[in-house]
């Protein structure tokens, strides 16, 4: 069956099953880097009106699973409607969705991302966005349900708008809620080894040594990235050490203190040949390495 056909068969099978309790479409997502996905939007009616929350199902991802045998086609289409009936049980959600305009209600909850300009011309078009280097910083609003799930919405302009403050504003808050966010180095060796289970705790390290590779992300591991703003935390760590960074991922970054002048066109390498083989598309922040100055106490693309 073909992806087209395969489309069809879902949206027919969950616009019968649904009737007129919601309105059931198929539309286009533009995810980071240029990914485009389509996904399945259930605005289900309510006494209210139509639910503010909806959960995201990328139909191309099932359409994948589909192909490959790992579902059949019933299968497929419960994920779908399973999707929506768990989020219709998440009243919490749909609270929060009715908070998201009022800044002192948000205001803990927003926190920087930072992305490829390069990359993210649509995208940024609609979201508040600040210039670092050849990136962007972009904003977004993290929410933790009592279920322990994280969920985030980006800061477009019209939302921003909704908040009545300046963008100095809505950066410094951002940053605030950065520093507090769970922000530390990792010895990378053990960190890979906690991800592939073996035993053993792996710790934020409290002093670099030159040569060696350490990785800064924040407690979730989610937008880590964002943490070579945290500038107290660079001087703090870094020992007083120029150090280069490679941008492992939106997710995080790789710090290299060295006391010794490194091929930087090896580390550019390096980059992208782990951003071709290793990383998702839309997790890719940048393909080559940038270098932190510690007399300077800033960042810079390398060169």
């Amino acid at each position: 069956m073909d992806y087209q056909i395969f489309k069809n068969k879902i949206m027919n099978t969950v616009v019968d099953f649904y009737g007129n309790d919601a309105e059931v479409t198929i539309e286009k997502i533009v995810k980071n880097n240029g990914i485009q996905h389509e996904a399945v939007f259930i605005r289900h009616n309510t006494e209210s009106g139509q639910t503010k929350i909806m959960p995201i199902v990328y139909l191309d991802m099932i359409y994948e699973q589909y192909v490959s045998g790992e579902k059949e086609m019933e299968a497929c289409i419960g994920m779908v409607i399973d999707s929506r009936e768990r989020q219709n049980m998440k009243v919490q959600l749909n609270e929060f969705a009715d908070c998201i305009t009022d800044w002192k209600k948000v205001r803990g909850c927003i926190y920087p991302v930072l992305l490829s300009t390069e990359e993210n011309t649509e995208l940024l078009k609609n979201l508040v966005a600040d210039s670092f280097l050849d990136l962007s910083i972009i904003y977004v609003i993290r929410h933790r349900n009592n279920e322990e799930e994280m969920m985030s919405i980006k800061v477009t302009k019209s939302l921003w708008e909704c908040y009545g403050i300046t963008k100095p504003e809505l950066y410094q808050q951002a940053l605030t809620n950065l520093e507090q966010d769970g922000y530390a180095f990792y010895d990378l060796n053990s960190l890979l080894e906690s991800y592939i289970g073996k035993e053993g705790e792996y710790a934020a390290i409290h002093q670099m040594k030159a040569g060696e590779m350490y990785i800064l992300t924040n407690k979730d591991k989610m937008y880590g990235a964002a943490g070579i703003l945290f500038t107290r935390l660079l001087k703090a760590q870094t020992g007083n050490q120029s150090c280069y960074i490679l941008p492992s991922s939106v997710h995080e970054t790789i710090f290299i203190p060295t006391s010794k002048e490194l091929e930087q066109e090896e580390l550019d390498l390096m980059v992208r040949e782990v951003n071709a083989t290793q990383v998702k598309q839309e997790e890719r922040l940048a393909n080559h390495s940038y270098y932190y100055d510690a007399q300077k106490e800033e960042i810079r693309i390398a060169a």
